[in-house]
């Protein structure tokens, strides 16, 4: 199969711009070349609205709705599928936060189960977003981006001591006692928390360009598997700025594992995406299948944003909406989507049985986060024992 793709809303590591606090990635997804056999059809519709290619935002409503039912046709002979990114910059900002702190494979304080259990983890970091104020969400994301390792680390226990300033007015006691001591323990030691990124493309993998990408290798996975078709090549529109790190991850990608491995609540990961697949940055002008992409890309804003598109234009997007997958990566995407998987496993009643069985396995996990945290404290004291010596 072959991908073709193009984003929108780039804002680059400025994640607080109101104007444009979504980050789109669209992907055209076909069984042949759709450049190959389509170059032709879709010049001859761009020479039809006076232009040499489909441009969405120089067309404008007006004279994409002009070519939108031959359009339609065109794609409906295609038989393509599309899948959608759509990732809310300040979920990012949220997720980052939650996964400096709350990580067990760093802070030996954290309670495995609450990052591990993706209901729970979820849960937890959205609450905690919620207590974060928005000036200090702005001075943890200048620090995650600050490329002097020593800046980064004071910002992170600055940080570290502003939400620690919240907690006493926090009404929810349960939730302040879980966090409490991972957040301490970070504060306390700064060296196990990864949060420096050193090098221009590590600090790039943090952006929206990079969570949406790896949405879409996601959704391209699912459609290779649903096809039984591998994937030839992706297309991508041409980004200079992110260029070498969307090829960095993309070769991770199809070369990683292809290996399914058993998560906690008989979730299955696999690290491969799009396996054996070449990776290519394109001119639109160069690509029908990018063109038709980013005319797909901005009727989807259109509507998402309430505004008005022709008759046609509409029952085009109605027929790509029955064909798309959609990963929705926001608070309202998450928490919708952790709703509708895991609303009867919240809400059904508990018999005390299995609370009690559930209390005994809460301390067991407790009694084993206490051991890491005490292995820690010798193995550091050892390290500065060493280090006195020398």
């Amino acid at each position: 199969m072959y991908v073709f793709v193009d984003e929108s809303g780039n804002t680059g590591a400025h994640l607080f711009d109101e104007a444009q606090p979504i980050f789109l990635t669209v992907a055209l997804m076909t069984r042949s070349d759709f450049d190959a056999i389509n170059a032709k059809s879709i010049a001859a519709l761009a020479r039809e609205v006076g232009d040499t290619q489909l441009h969405a935002a120089k067309l404008g409503v007006g004279r994409i709705e002009e070519i939108a039912r031959p359009l339609h046709k065109l794609l409906q002979r295609a038989e393509p599928r599309f899948f959608v990114s759509r990732v809310e910059k300040r979920y990012i900002v949220a997720t980052k936060m939650f996964d400096l702190l709350f990580d067990p494979g760093e802070n030996r304080a954290a309670s495995p189960h609450i990052y591990m259990l993706r209901p729970l983890r979820i849960t937890f970091a959205v609450k905690f977003a919620g207590i974060v104020t928005e000036d200090m969400a702005r001075a943890f994301w200048a620090s995650m981006m600050e490329t002097n390792a020593d800046r980064a680390r004071g910002g992170m226990i600055q940080f570290c001591d502003d939400v620690l300033a919240l907690l006493p007015g926090v009404e929810d006691k349960g939730f302040v006692e879980r966090i409490r001591p991972a957040i301490e323990w970070a504060r306390e030691n700064p060296e196990a928390i990864y949060f420096h990124s050193d090098g221009r493309i590590a600090r790039q993998g943090h952006l929206p360009n990079l969570v949406g990408f790896g949405n879409l290798m996601d959704g391209v996975e699912v459609q290779s598997q649903a096809w039984h078709r591998p994937v030839r090549r992706i297309r991508h529109d041409r980004q200079s700025e992110f260029e070498a790190a969307l090829r960095f991850w993309h070769e991770l990608y199809a070369n990683a594992s292809p290996e399914r491995v058993p998560l906690m609540m008989g979730e299955m990961f696999k690290a491969q995406r799009a396996g054996g697949s070449t990776f290519e940055i394109s001119a639109a002008e160069a690509s029908p299948g990018i063109q038709v992409t980013d005319v797909i890309m901005w009727l989807f804003n259109r509507l998402h944003r309430e505004k008005e598109i022709g008759a046609d234009s509409w029952r085009l997007m109605q027929w790509v909406f029955r064909r798309a997958m959609q990963n929705d990566f926001s608070f309202d995407g998450v928490l919708g989507a952790l709703d509708a998987r895991y609303a009867g496993l919240m809400t059904e009643p508990m018999e005390e049985a299995r609370l009690d069985a559930a209390r005994e396995q809460l301390a067991m996990i407790d009694a084993g986060t206490k051991e890491r945290v005490e292995a820690y404290r010798i193995e550091k004291a050892a390290r500065q024992i060493e280090g006195d010596q020398t």
